[in-house]
């Protein structure tokens, strides 16, 4: 899941987070439409990544390339 927080909701919490799901041991590479959550919106001021929502124990999944906000 990818959460963040807002100018105005200063807090992490499951209202403010997409899921995602990486379908390969290759990793994810595309474009997540973060406004499909309504509480996007205004100055987003954090974002939180928790790769272990669907994690294998039997491969290290955990390391990030690029990460970008496109509006």
């Amino acid at each position: 899941k990818i959460y963040f927080t807002t100018k105005d909701e200063n807090f992490w919490d499951e209202n403010k987070s997409l899921p995602f799901t990486i379908s390969n041991l290759r990793g994810f590479r595309g474009v997540l439409q973060m406004n499909r959550n309504s509480k996007w919106q205004g100055i987003i001021t954090g974002l939180r990544i928790d790769p272990a929502e669907n994690c294998a124990s039997s491969y290290d999944t955990i390391y990030f390339g690029e990460v970008a906000i496109q509006r």
